[in-house]
């Protein structure tokens, strides 16, 4: 019987063949998930730092049943009113994650919770590759080049962080995979709910949606199908509501405006710049042209981002030689991706380079490549195959012991642990010039931490915001000069693990009694 079901030429030995091709892949495949796994396990033992503080404080929030409403302050947002007794001071990156990740973490702890959502996205965005490049090459290429993503450098740091960049991806897939199959009912449902819930995450999923409506709004007229024109203005107006409603849904203390963010990142100063300072900068070209610069010479040229970089360059020049030597082939392909490319490069322009931005283009990205393997002997050549897994899995255990290492020293707060047994639960401190200010922020919460960096606030400034504040603590990293602050007494000094010595002071009695005297010019001369 099973004879009779063999295509003509092909007897049981070359069916036992391709049995045995077919167990190898799989047997392959699972070691490497397995590998990845323990990878990431290893290398997500604890946040390393930063913004990783912020995520998981306020999935702890939401956890003890508290609203959306962060401890951390800035001096930028009180003075201006932002934030205030009408303005509450809600999650800076509030949206669908943090609530998602309170939700698994109700079972898992909000850290792990984070962590395995994060791997979850990590294998949704190696299927929506497989599915994609399975439609374009063969089946060989397609396991291939799905299996070098779950071992790439910058997806196995995105997996191991407590970020939103995995989740993108994550959101990504699921829009790459409603596009490849958007001729079922599942695919229009699945692309559809991806638009949703990316546009209430990132601003590059509304525009995505927006391109989309476009489209199909095209398609349907260029048809003189109305239902179809119909349902594209439909979509292009749902999606432009919902952009507009997202402050609604997932409120916030992040930008109030886009233009406020591309006029304050600027590639000299840091992100944080609105939020520190007083005064804004608006929008000029000087600066957009210094942004442009700078994008891209950190995503082709600094030798520290290429190891990180090295897939989306890549695709890049995949995407233009397609475009000279097969554009009416790939036409559909290339058209859309060439619109994320396009949305990432203003991304990164607009906004600020970072590496882990290329994380939700992973999709995309090595879907392009495998068209370019597929298509190269060279990249089918078995020695060669082994010798990238070798390279990216000594790549993957150097930066899992490295995060493991990173997370060990940040989580060492037995120092600043001392300092939280005698803060009352109700004080309020400002921590003035402090590195770790984050992680002070994290392990002070619920108690509001205001973070002041000097040399964007002048003396004026800080004294109208510390009378806003009212303070209880005034934390430093260096000692203070007793004739530049009075009202001030220390109270405890210590040495923190990662950013060396902090100074404690109690604010007097009275909060009015704090004040910061000015030198005169003569003084300064």
């Amino acid at each position: 019987m099973l004879s009779g079901m063999l295509e003509p030429g092909c007897d049981r030995r070359t069916l036992s063949l391709m049995v045995q091709r077919v167990s190898v892949s799989h047997a392959l495949l699972c070691a490497i998930a397995v590998l990845v796994c323990c990878l990431v396990f290893y290398g997500a033992n604890s946040v390393r730092g930063t913004d990783q503080f912020w995520y998981l404080a306020d999935v702890e929030t939401i956890m003890d049943g508290g609203p959306p409403i962060s401890n951390t302050y800035f001096p930028g947002t009180l003075l201006r009113g932002n934030v205030g007794p009408d303005n509450p001071n809600f999650f800076y990156h509030n949206g669908p994650m943090i609530h998602l990740s309170a939700f698994v973490g109700e079972y898992t702890g909000a850290y792990r919770a984070w962590i395995l959502i994060n791997l979850a996205c990590h294998f949704l965005v190696a299927l929506a590759i497989f599915l994609g490049a399975r439609q374009l090459t063969t089946f060989a290429t397609a396991t291939t080049v799905s299996a070098l993503y779950l071992m790439s450098p910058l997806a196995l740091w995105q997996s191991m962080s407590m970020l939103l960049e995995q989740y993108l991806a994550g959101v990504m897939a699921m829009v790459v995979i409603g596009y490849l199959y958007k001729n079922t009912g599942v695919g229009k449902l699945l692309f559809g709910c991806g638009i949703v819930v990316g546009a209430v995450s990132h601003p590059i999923f509304v525009a995505i949606g927006l391109a989309a409506a476009v489209a199909l709004a095209l398609t349907g007229h260029l048809r003189s199908d109305y239902l179809m024109l119909f349902a594209g203005v439909v979509a292009m107006v749902c999606v432009l509501v919902l952009g507009h409603i997202t402050g609604d849904l997932y409120p916030t203390s992040f930008f109030p405006e886009l233009g406020i963010a591309i006029a304050n990142v600027l590639p000299t100063e840091p992100s944080m710049l609105w939020y520190f300072s007083e005064q804004g900068y608006s929008i000029n070209v000087k600066n957009l042209f210094s942004k442009i610069i700078e994008a891209f010479a950190r995503q082709f040229t600094d030798p520290l981002s290429w190891p990180f970089n090295i897939f989306t360059n890549l695709s890049i020049a995949i995407w233009g030689w397609l475009f000279m030597v097969s554009r009416n082939r790939y036409r559909a392909l290339l058209v859309a991706s060439g619109i994320v490319l396009l949305l990432y490069f203003g991304l990164i322009t607009m906004m600020q380079h970072q590496v882990r931005y290329q994380q939700m283009i992973s999709p995309v990205v090595f879907i392009l490549i495998a068209i370019a393997a597929g298509k190269f002997p060279v990249a089918r050549n078995k020695a060669f195959i082994a010798i990238v897994f070798v390279f990216a899995a000594i790549t993957g255990a150097y930066l899992s012991n490295l995060s493991h290492q990173k997370a060990l020293l940040a989580s060492d707060t037995r120092e600043l642990q001392t300092v939280v047994d005698f803060v009352e639960p109700e004080a309020k401190i400002i921590a003035y010039d402090c590195d770790c200010d984050q992680r002070l922020s994290y392990l002070l919460k619920p108690r509001p931490v205001l973070n002041i960096r000097s040399r964007y606030l002048d003396d004026a400034a800080q004294l109208r915001v510390v009378s806003i504040f009212e303070p209880d603590y005034f934390v430093s990293g260096t000692a203070l000069p007793e004739n530049e602050f009075v009202g001030l007494t220390l109270v405890k000094s210590l040495t923190d693990p990662v950013h060396g010595r902090l100074y404690w002071y109690r604010v007097g009695n009275e909060s009015e009694s704090f004040a910061i005297h000015t030198f005169s010019p003569d003084f300064l001369m």
